[in-house]
């Protein structure tokens, strides 16, 4: 239930969506392959483990498995690196954005919940 200021038992007002604009953004923005998200995508540290244990184990014999280990540990430490400080502009309207439709979302659900108790109380004082 959303009471206003009057005192008055009035429709919930909705909230409004996030726009692209509004964040500096354009339709094909959202897609587009930054190179913050090549760095972090799972294809590449994954081509780059095989590549790095296979040839480990190929120049150092049963010491290569923990070479490729040792090698594992610095990419997912180069990863956490590229994730913590590695943005562009578009990575950082694109992180706005993201929380904004998630702020929406969750306005949006109760907005749905007000709603659904608004209804039924004007169904009760109609009946």
């Amino acid at each position: 239930m959303t009471i206003t200021k009057n005192g008055d038992d009035s429709r919930p007002v909705a909230p409004s969506v996030p726009q692209l604009a509004d964040f500096g953004l354009r339709d094909g923005d959202l897609k587009r392959l930054t190179f913050r998200r090549m760095l972090l995508a799972e294809e590449l540290p994954t081509v780059g483990i095989v590549v790095i244990t296979v040839l480990a184990i190929w120049k150092f014999g049963w010491w290569g498995i923990a070479v490729a280990v040792a090698a594992l540990g610095l990419l997912y430490a180069a990863r956490l690196g590229v994730e913590r400080w590695v943005w562009s502009r578009l990575d950082l309207a694109i992180r706005d954005y993201d929380l904004a439709m998630d702020a929406y979302e969750r306005a949006r659900q109760a907005h749905d919940d007000a709603m659904e108790t608004w209804e039924k109380r004007h169904r009760q004082q109609a009946e």
